[in-house]
């Protein structure tokens, strides 16, 4: 209504939401899923291109049509696909299958609520807040971020994110397994932490280029998020136009995984050459540590 859009929402349920996400192996199945009791009909399967640079950082997403694109069976959790899923793509990028569906709990029905709302103040700049809470007794879960999206020009635009989550990983009973990042393997217990995001993107006629931020605390958990716990992520990437037939590309990344102890840092440079319409050359360098 107006520069304001909001949404809500509440369900009365007994189901619980599983995440499960594993790599392609270059053919078309089986691949299982955690759980045999899933619910007929309620999952949503993703293809994830993930930057080999960056794996917290989703290229590409795609979702598959049931009967169409795959065969899922909930009953023994096994999905068969219609062609051989790759486990990289022409860039090398890893390839994961995403699985959200829902089993369930078979116990009393709790209640799951949450909505968002978007204030657009200016043409420029537009804020919003979100949160939701699950209230499974088994694993109550918790959400709440505020968002910021600002155009600075024509061309250029900032986005800033920030999150909070609160979970019990391990479950009230120390058995439940939904949504268990392997950032928490072994940890039983309520469990909470922040995450942030800013980026500024720039686009026109000759220059295209983005530089962002994001960081995680430990105890961040959202297994659907870009972004999981304790990770911190910098990129900067720059696409030049410098005739019709010349572009230069430079890239500077790094990866911080506190929990892990690692940490990664690449750096790359390239040029294309468009010769014809049917042929470019391109040649490039990368240094990565």
């Amino acid at each position: 209504e107006g520069n304001v859009t909001a949404n809500a929402f509440v369900a009365r349920q007994a189901l619980t939401q599983i995440v499960d996400e594993f790599p392609a192996r270059g053919v078309s199945g089986p691949y299982g899923v955690s759980r045999s009791d899933g619910v007929a009909g309620s999952e949503k399967i993703e293809i994830l291109v993930r930057d080999r640079n960056q794996t917290t950082n989703i290229i590409k997403a795609t979702t598959l049509t049931r009967s169409l694109d795959y065969e899922f069976e909930p009953f023994n959790g096994q999905i068969l696909f219609r062609a051989p899923v790759p486990s990289v793509d022409d860039q090398l990028n890893p390839v994961s299958i995403r699985v959200t569906y829902e089993v369930d709990s078979g116990g009393p029905a709790f209640t799951v609520l949450g909505g968002d709302v978007q204030l657009k103040i200016t043409d420029k700049l537009s804020v919003g807040v979100a949160a939701a809470r699950d209230n499974n007794p088994d694993a109550p879960y918790t959400i709440a971020g505020a968002n910021l999206h600002l155009k600075l020009s024509k061309n250029t635009e900032v986005i800033a994110e920030v999150a909070r989550a609160n979970s019990v990983v391990g479950g009230t009973t120390g058995n439940f397994t939904a949504n268990n990042s392997n950032n928490f393997a072994g940890i039983t217990g309520p469990v909470s932490g922040s995450a942030a995001r800013v980026e500024i993107r720039h686009s026109d006629e000759t220059l295209r280029a983005r530089a962002y931020a994001a960081t995680a605390q430990d105890g961040f958990n959202n297994s659907s998020a870009g972004l999981t716990g304790g990770r911190t992520e910098l990129g900067a990437s720059a696409v030049y136009q410098v005739n019709p037939a010349l572009s230069l590309n430079a890239e500077l990344l790094h990866s911080e995984d506190r929990i892990s102890a690692s940490k990664s840092d690449a750096a790359s440079i390239g040029a294309d050459l468009k010769l014809s319409d049917r042929l470019t050359v391109g040649a490039g360098a990368r240094h990565a540590r």
